[in-house]
């Protein structure tokens, strides 16, 4: 370990703030973090995992993975090169990672770039244009997924047919299964709530085709008034693959998720994510391109040239950061 530099509290702060504009899974932020003057803890919050569509806490721990890219780019952008140690403590799955910021900088370029979009990144459920996405983008996409040891595989004609079947069963599947539904319906416009679920704002219009490739909440918010609008014909479609099904291997997908999404945004792109058939046993296999042979499925992608979706509410630092002494952490 290179000598590390010393955060002022208010440097922290940003950072956990830079950490926790990420997305997650209905917006639940299942983080928390520990801090002292020299290193940053990220833990799962198991209180904030869906036990129904989530029950091993796979998309939990794909949620801090991004949020943990978020806290890397953020610490290159003071200057310095995040060292990160996943799972430090195996005796503690609650402990995804330890970041130490090193004196030597980061890539101050990539950084910079990636940081600008860190506020500027959000789902979007609205229409996209029919404007294809350039192969020299989707070829920078894919390169942006390899970087975090990921794979981002795009599907064109009767593989990307029959991965939008595979979409809409798992709609239909999901319909069906009442605890699913009132489990989803809890994180979809919460009353009163300023600080998580996905807003009424953000779930974007009921698309009139009903073959549209884009996540739409009605199940959950049956009553909720919405517009209809017709969706792109053929949306860019990309599958986000991780090496094995290992927790370590949550956390690379996590961070490649993260990584590609600001590179889309950054590219002029946005973009919104269907991960329901991956909730499914019987049907996330089915996500995978059979010429493919490798790699575990996590979600699929939609990418396009079309307007940033709505903000989504953040929980107030308060309640996801501890300063603690340095020598009263573990490890």
């Amino acid at each position: 370990m290179n000598v590390v530099h010393a955060l002022s509290p208010k440097q922290i702060e940003s950072l956990v703030a830079c950490a926790t504009s990420a997305p997650s899974v209905l917006n639940t932020q299942p983080w928390r973090f520990e801090a002292s003057d020299d290193l940053l803890d990220l833990h799962i919050d198991r209180d904030r995992l869906l036990f129904i569509t989530d029950p091993d806490g796979r998309a939990g721990h794909i949620s801090c993975g991004a949020a943990l890219f978020n806290l890397r780019i953020g610490l290159a952008h003071l200057g310095f090169r995040p060292d990160v140690d996943l799972f430090p403590r195996p005796e503690d799955e609650t402990h995804l990672a330890r970041v130490w910021a090193n004196r030597s900088g980061a890539d101050p370029d990539e950084s910079a770039r990636l940081y600008a979009q860190i506020p500027r990144r959000r789902s979007s459920r609205l229409p996209f244009s029919d404007q294809p996405v350039p192969a020299a983008v989707l070829n920078l996409l894919r390169e942006s997924a390899a970087k975090e040891g990921a794979f981002l595989h795009f599907l064109t004609g009767w593989a990307r047919a029959d991965l939008v079947n595979v979409i809409h069963e798992a709609d239909r599947i999901q319909r069906n299964d009442s605890e699913a539904v009132t489990e989803i319906r809890s994180w979809i416009n919460r009353p009163g709530s300023e600080r998580d679920g996905v807003p009424m704002a953000a779930l974007g219009p009921r698309p009139r085709d009903p073959k549209a490739v884009v996540r739409d909440y009605d199940m959950a918010a049956p009553h909720v008034v919405r517009d209809t609008a017709d969706f792109e014909a053929a949306p860019t479609l990309g599958v986000l693959l991780s090496r094995t099904d290992s927790q370590i291997d949550w956390m690379r997908t996590g961070q490649a998720l993260q990584r590609v999404l600001l590179t889309a945004s950054a590219n002029g792109l946005s973009s919104s994510m269907s991960t329901q058939a991956a909730e499914i046993p019987e049907l996330r296999w089915l996500l995978r391109d059979s010429d493919l042979g490798v790699g575990v499925p996590h979600a699929v992608l939609r990418l396009g040239f079309g307007p940033r979706g709505a903000a989504s509410p953040r929980r107030p630092l308060s309640e996801v950061l501890t300063m603690v002494d340095r020598c009263l952490l573990p490890g």
